[in-house]
Order: structure tokens, then C-alpha cells, then sequence
């Protein structure tokens, strides 16, 4: 709702979309995650990254309850983090400052988009929203784990000099232990 006195956004109506609500007149949250590569629906051909599917919000209304659900696709972006173009909110700090730091992306479009909502369910609505970044894709964890194999840790090398002073037919403790 949008106040004719000072322009400003209120909220008039608030509810949950999903969350573990069995206890308070919702349902389970009930996580479903899906590959896209994988998925059967034609739709997702050729997409990568993965679609989260959450349940357990309600809605009352006139004395009935709309059940609620909510899709997330997370879609591999390799040139975004997730939190480009985000909406600023217009809280700053008392120094005028923002209190996320913005990062602009060329196209201007936000990771983060909403899609719809769509009420017209027999029995729930559902939330869609689309989350483009580079987390989504499938090759990003294995590039981060080479990059970890590249290094030697601390505790590879311990166990390095540990097996060779035993090898040697030592016993004793490495040198310059606290032992």
C-alpha cells in the first residue's frame, strides 16, 4: 500500500511463503532441490544450475487458508556474485552512507529478479524468483578444489615430517617440539 501523504510504502499485508509451519496452521517446509541439467521439464533445456522448491506458508483470507510455495532457480552466471543491482532499500547510516556496498553490473538487471506470483492455484500460490551467480555453476566447486590442491596445508606437512623421522627408525619427537 502506498501512503498519499508522504509517498512512502507500507506493508498491509504480510505473510509466510514457506518455512516449518505445520505447528502454527502451515505445513512442512519440505525442500525439494532439482538439477536442471537433469530435469524432465522442457523448459529447463539447456539451463544450468539447480531450482529450489519450499512449501509451508498460508495465507488467510475471509476465513479460508491459501497454502504458499515458492520456486528459487538458481541459474550459473559466471560473471556474478549474486548480489548485483540488488534493491536499495534507502536505509543508510546517520553519515549518509550505504550500509551494503553496491556493485553495478553492466546490464543492470538484478541477480535477484522476481518472476511471479501466481494466485490463480486451486489450492496454494506460489512464489517464483530467479537468482543468477556464479555459485550455481557446476564447475565452480571443482575449480575451487583445485585450486586447494594446489597448495600443501599445514597439516600435510606435519604428517610429512612425522612418517619420515619415523621411517628413519626414530622414535623420538621432532626436533623443536613441545614435547
Amino acid at each position: 500500500m502506498i501512503s498519499k501523504e508522504d509517498d512512502t510504502d507500507i506493508p498491509s499485508n504480510a505473510f509466510p511463503i514457506a518455512g516449518e509451519l505445520n505447528d502454527k496452521g502451515g505445513k512442512y517446509l519440505n525442500p525439494k532441490w532439482t538439477r536442471l541439467k537433469t530435469s524432465k521439464l522442457d523448459e529447463d533445456a539447456g539451463k544450468e544450475g539447480v531450482r529450489l522448491e519450499i512449501k509451508g506458508g498460508f495465507k488467510k483470507t475471509e476465513g479460508k487458508t491459501r497454502y504458499q510455495k515458492a520456486f528459487v532457480e538458481f541459474i550459473c552466471d559466471q560473471t556474478r556474485e549474486g548480489d548485483e543491482n540488488l534493491w536499495n532499500p534507502e536505509d543508510k547510516y546517520a553519515d549518509g552512507s550505504s550500509k551494503r556496498e553496491e556493485k553495478e553490473d553492466s546490464s543492470k538487471t538484478p541477480s535477484l529478479q522476481f518472476v511471479s506470483y501466481d494466485t490463480t492455484g486451486k489450492d496454494e500460490d506460489v512464489l517464483t524468483l530467479l537468482w543468477r551467480t556464479t555459485y550455481a555453476c557446476e564447475n565452480t566447486k571443482g575449480e575451487q578444489d583445485a585450486e586447494r590442491r594446489e597448495h600443501w596445508g599445514f597439516f600435510t606437512w606435519f604428517i610429512l615430517m612425522y612418517v619420515s623421522n619415523v621411517l628413519e627408525g626414530t622414535s623420538r619427537p621432532l626436533e623443536g617440539s613441545l614435547y
